[in-house]
């Protein structure tokens, strides 16, 4: 199964994303690719996961916020 994580950040939340970042490291599948989008603009969440989304090159889109973490089995199961 090919899957791309997509995480929207802003740039001065580097600690949030950081374990975000090591949670998609840590999964058991891995996956294709892992998209961050740094919204320096301010256009929000939902623009930034849009144009990722549109960037992805999988069959599925996991979407991970910065400030959340995948479980190491999620994209697994």
């Amino acid at each position: 199964m090919s899957v791309t994580v997509v995480t929207p950040t802003l740039p001065e939340r580097e600690d949030f994303l950081l374990r975000a970042v090591t949670s998609v490291r840590r999964q058991t599948l891995r996956p294709q690719a892992h998209l961050i989008g740094y919204d320096y603009a301010r256009r929000g969440g939902a623009a930034m996961k849009n144009d990722l989304c549109f960037a992805a090159e999988s069959k599925w889109i996991a979407l991970l916020d910065d400030d959340d973490y995948f479980y190491p089995d999620h994209l697994a199961s």
